[in-house]
């Protein structure tokens, strides 16, 4: 008598495919909420707060489930961020982003494992 062995596939690939869009939101929900940390961070560390105004008023914003867009919508962030003619750059938004790559990179894949 031969050893017989059954194997039994399912296809979870709609499950997987529904319930992607909710996992990198939240991912995404993450990554924002870390980013506009690091800004505020970044942004006391380098001395560019007097009143408080701009590191409070940076804030993210999805894009549904394509993109997390951190920022802020104060007149004269863009001159701290890129400097002028008589005042250096203290970039905060850059470096929020550029720097921590490898931990957005962690929160996505952690919520694709487990999400």
């Amino acid at each position: 008598m031969a050893n017989q062995v059954t194997v039994n596939l399912t296809d979870n690939s709609d499950a997987v495919r529904n319930a992607l869009p909710e996992v990198l939101e939240k991912a995404l929900s993450e990554i924002g909420i870390e980013a506009e940390a690091h800004a505020k961070e970044i942004i006391t560390e380098k001395g560019a707060v007097d009143t408080g105004r701009l590191r409070n008023s940076i804030t993210h914003a999805l894009d549904g489930t394509k993109a997390v867009h951190i920022g802020t919508n104060v007149e004269y962030a863009p001159y701290i961020e890129a400097g002028t003619s008589r005042m250096k750059a203290r970039p905060y938004l850059r470096p929020a982003v550029e720097d921590f790559k490898d931990e957005y990179k962690e929160i996505l894949e952690n919520n694709l494992k487990n999400g």
